[in-house]
């Protein structure tokens, strides 16, 4: 579904977000996490929506910074246990993805941010969700509860701008590009439907 969506389709949603979010404090959004399901594995990775929305990436851990017209991404190495089961991340591939030309890894891409922080009063980012939802029984990913505790971690004082009412308004009105695919999206599902009721042979 991802490749029918363009880099320009992304970087319109980002642009979007810039005009919506009129402040001028950095804007920093993660991806999920991977969530452990046994020793050494992880349930199949499921990427957050808005970090989706903005980039296209369906990978994990990976940092969205859009700061005034620059904007950049943040990749977290990999140990090469873990590239051995999972591969190493495409560089050129996010870039291609999302559009975004800066791709940084961890060290250099958080010394850029915290360059940054110490000169700023404010962070725009997505609120992280309580630990566990109790009225769905669930337990949240605590990606970008991870997040925040890196950021005050850099600037104890710094003081959080909630973006989720920004994305919320800017997803809750479907593009033509999002309303054909929820259509084939609809036709897909309906022609299955079919097929099941059909009698068995």
């Amino acid at each position: 579904m991802s490749e029918r969506f363009s880099s320009e389709f992304f970087a319109g949603n980002r642009e979007r977000l810039r005009q919506l979010f009129t402040g001028t404090a950095p804007i920093v959004v993660t991806a999920n996490g991977l969530l452990q399901r046994g020793g050494d594995s992880s349930y199949a990775f499921t990427q957050d929506a808005n970090f989706w929305y903005l980039t296209g990436i369906d990978e994990p851990d990976i940092l969205l910074v859009m700061d005034r017209d620059k904007e950049y991404l943040i990749v977290p190495a990999r140990t090469p246990s873990r590239e051995a089961f999972d591969g190493s991340i495409a560089i050129d591939e996010l870039s291609r993805r999302s559009g975004i030309e800066t791709v940084y890894d961890d060290k250099a891409g958080w010394e850029q941010l915290a360059g940054r922080l110490k000169k700023v009063k404010h962070l725009a980012t997505i609120a992280p969700p309580p630990a566990y939802v109790e009225a769905y029984g669930l337990y949240t990913n605590p990606a970008r509860a991870s997040l925040l505790q890196r950021l005050k971690s850099q600037r104890s004082d710094l003081e959080l701008l909630d973006l989720t009412s920004h994305l919320s308004r800017l997803r809750m009105i479907k593009q033509p590009l999002e309303l054909l695919a929820i259509r084939q999206a609809i036709a897909i599902t309906s022609n299955a439907m079919k097929q099941a009721l059909k009698p068995a042979k």
